[in-house]
């Protein structure tokens, strides 16, 4: 499988940057919760409305990283970008 050309993260919310053969850039946006009633972690596309903000940020700078990389075709491959800073609770967030 091919890695994203790079992640964009922040308090469980990741956006990854794909290229493909042709040079086009695509986006996939998630979301990583850990499920306390089962143990496991598990993923969606659903946010609550104080996590609006946050995937408000993640994407500006998502943004910002297209324009300032020409869409991404210039950028080094798998890299990660954490966006917000590290919070004391984070133990909980795979990543």
């Amino acid at each position: 499988m091919n890695r994203p050309l790079q992640n964009f993260k922040a308090r469980g919310i990741s956006i990854a940057a794909w290229g493909d053969a042709s040079g086009r850039i695509t986006y996939s946006l998630e979301k990583k919760y850990h499920d306390k009633r089962d143990g496991t972690w598990k993923v969606t596309n659903k946010y609550f409305p104080e996590e609006l903000t946050q995937l408000k940020e993640l994407l500006q700078t998502v943004e910002k990283w297209r324009k300032e990389n020409k869409n991404g075709v210039s950028a080094p491959k798998n890299d990660t970008m954490r966006v917000d800073p590290i919070f004391e609770n984070d133990d909980d967030i795979p990543f």
